[in-house]
């Protein structure tokens, strides 16, 4: 349709335009379309907001989901042959047993939760100083070594350049001095203080010169050294996060790549090989995009309401061989509290979903044991706070500060830079060592192995955003990490490209 013929047809129906409309409509390639739009609307003026407008109603209309996905007939994937051996830990999921009013008796409760689980991996750890308490500090003399444990309230420098912190355990308070010293020593007490975050709990071995503790040494939880844990089943744990459906940015081309992969239709055999050994998928959170998280999302989502945007998830359920067994647990996106620790999802968000055997939904954080394999599940919101504050962290290696998660034995040791409820048990302390660590969250992908565990960030399906090229961070999405079970490796399974490259 030419511009002239469109413009007749807008003046017959009585529609001014105006001329930013009209300038619109010169650079249109589908012009009898928009004209079709403009001349069956309400308007009596269109202008270029308005076309804008109707195309953006057109396109809410297209949800990506459900996806065709072309199925090997004669696939054979091995995980079919072997039975789940799967259980979920429910003494360390909130779900149903919230109990907080927002009372200072239970800050006081979670906080003493808090420092009690930490005190006790802590006390486990051999060494050579008495451990001392807040209390019983004035009963040793000057120059007499000694341990404390305790929450660190607050840290600063003084005027001489060295820090000072303020240790508080459940007596009293205690002032804890460390020089800087970083000329005499590689790696000083000094450089160990200065990575210390507010509200952890940590030892401080250090000599006594009253009115302060002079810090010798500072000893984190951290993870105990063991061997990497391994299963016999020649089976692989897949890890997703951030899909975020209903989001203009949700890369459905991809997704589909991989719901095909899963279901043996994509790839070449030994790719195909690979895909039959997947017998468990783990969700780390945000699978929407959700609705009014941030100012303006509206702008950015092709489905605007919720309930819409779960009802994907369950299309994309119903897409995985049944073999597969699903595990799923919440992010700061999804539609439960967006403080942690978060609930699970509701029976009444996930639909029918919520009957199949194969699909498990837990809260974050959350264990899952998996074989022999303890999982932690935790979308992982505070790694933002852990990269602003620590030396080291950057977005670009998630790796980085979930293993500074690990040493702090806290999901997020930080209290009030994301949202924490005070429940009479800190759910965050990582109480008992897992073999698996999964979270996302950062949209970035990394793996690492720490003391034998897997620490794995599984990045995302969401394409880069507005918020993100203003902050200059570049996501690395349609990347799915397997770990191998029996021999304890991760691998890459890469969607952004032609086909599944592992």
């Amino acid at each position: 349709m030419e511009l002239e013929e469109a413009l007749k047809r807008i003046n017959q129906a009585d529609i001014l335009v105006s001329p930013d409309a009209l300038e619109f409509l010169k650079k249109a390639e589908d012009l009898e379309a928009i004209t079709n739009k403009i001349v069956s609307g309400p308007d009596f003026v269109i202008t270029a907001e308005k076309i804008g407008d109707l195309l953006k109603k057109d396109e809410e209309k297209k949800i990506p989901l459900p996806v065709e996905v072309v199925r090997n007939i004669g696939f054979k994937p091995l995980a079919s042959e072997y039975p789940a051996r799967l259980s979920m830990d429910k003494a360390s999921d909130v779900s149903g047993k919230s109990k907080c009013t927002g009372s200072v008796e239970d800050f006081v409760s979670y906080f003493r939760s808090r420092f009690e689980q930490t005190e006790k991996i802590l006390r486990a750890r051999v060494h050579g100083n008495s451990t001392a308490t807040s209390k019983s500090l004035a009963g040793y003399g000057n120059g007499t070594h000694i341990r404390l444990i305790g929450i660190v309230n607050s840290k600063r420098k003084t005027k001489k350049g060295h820090l000072l912190i303020e240790l508080e355990d459940e007596y009293g308070t205690v002032k804890v001095l460390a020089l800087d010293d970083r000329k005499e020593k590689q790696q000083s007490c000094f450089d160990k203080a200065n990575s210390l975050l507010t509200d952890e709990v940590v030892a401080i071995d250090g000599r006594i010169s009253d009115p302060f503790l002079m810090a010798e040494d500072i000893i984190w939880p951290d993870m105990p050294v063991k061997e990497q844990k391994l299963c016999e089943e020649d089976l692989c744990i897949a890890f997703i996060s951030d899909i975020h459906f209903g989001s203009r940015y949700f890369l459905e081309k991809n997704f589909a790549k991989m719901l095909q992969w899963l279901n043996g239709g994509a790839g070449d055999e030994k790719s195909r090989g690979l895909a039959g050994k997947v017998k468990y998928l783990l969700v780390a959170g945000d699978i929407v995009d959700g609705v009014g998280i941030y100012p303006k999302q509206e702008n950015e989502l092709i489905v605007k309401d919720v309930y819409e945007q779960y009802s994907m998830l369950s299309k994309f359920l119903s897409e995985l061989p049944d073999y597969i067994e699903v595990v799923i647990s919440p992010g700061n996106h999804d539609a439960v509290r967006r403080a942690e620790p978060q609930p699970r999802l509701s029976e009444e968000l996930m639909g029918d979903v919520c009957n199949l055997p194969n699909v498990h939904s837990v809260g974050s954080p959350a264990y899952v044991q998996l074989s022999e394999l303890r999982v932690l599940l935790y979308h992982g919101t505070s790694l933002d706070s852990i990269i602003a504050t620590t030396p080291g962290c950057d977005y670009m290696h998630p790796e980085k500060p979930m293993l500074e998660l690990m040493k702090r034995r806290n999901l997020s040791p930080i209290y009030g830079d994301n949202p924490i409820v005070p429940e009479e048990r800190d759910y965050l302390v990582i109480s008992d060592p897992p073999d698996i660590v999964h979270m996302g969250h950062v949209h970035k992908n990394g793996h690492m192995l720490y003391r034998g565990v897997s620490l794995i960030n599984s990045g995302t399906w969401q394409g880069r955003t507005d918020f993100q090229i203003k902050q200059g961070h570049v996501p690395s999405p349609c990347i799915m990490p397997l770990y191998d079970m029996k021999t304890g490796k991760t691998r890459n399974v890469d969607f952004s490209a032609e086909g599944p490259e592992a």
